[in-house]
């Protein structure tokens, strides 16, 4: 695991603020990490392993929460693809039905990252569309939007593989569904 932001720092992030919220019960931080697949042993694995048991300062518990929630959306506006949501804005206008039936599709199910290959089979199928947008797209301006909603689409794509190879260790099958 390189040294970057990871889908687990989301997860991570989020049990620590559900152990601040109970006040420190050990019991919430780990049981949402392995409701999301994520065990103490992982823990121990980055590359900046997370070895030491979370601590609760009840003086300072409201600042961590409120610091910790601003530094969860940013880590979910990073891992979400925000860029392939305003993109998708960017050339809704013009689109046209099929490619945004495609985009819409893709937008519906990213969160599905229990169910990878149809997420990419979405995401191709939109690739594809857009394709052929770009192909009878003859204003410069939309071919540039165009092009860089393909580049969120296949940063998107690269994202979901990522998250979904995590998945693997714990049910090999069930993404592939």
């Amino acid at each position: 695991r390189p040294d970057t932001l990871y889908p687990d720092d989301i997860t991570i992030c989020e049990a620590y603020l559900r152990f601040l919220e109970s006040n420190g019960d050990k019991g919430v931080f780990y049981g949402y990490l392995e409701s999301k697949g994520i065990t103490k042993k992982r823990l121990q694995t980055y590359e900046r392993p997370i070895l030491q048991e979370p601590v609760f300062f009840p003086s300072v518990k409201n600042g961590l929460i409120n610091e910790l929630s601003h530094y969860l959306q940013t880590l979910k506006r990073v891992h979400s693809g925000a860029d392939l949501f305003r993109c998708v804005d960017y050339v809704r206008g013009y689109a046209g039905d099929g490619l945004l039936s495609s985009l819409n599709a893709v937008l519906a199910n990213l969160e599905n990252t229990f169910h990878l290959l149809p997420l990419l089979n979405t995401i191709s199928q939109a690739r594809q569309e857009l394709g052929k947008r770009i192909e009878h797209e003859g204003d410069d301006n939309k071919v540039r939007d165009l092009l860089y909603l393909d580049l969120a689409l296949e940063g998107q794509a690269r994202l979901s593989v990522e998250r979904g190879m995590e998945y693997i260790e714990h049910d090999p099958a069930a993404w592939l569904l």
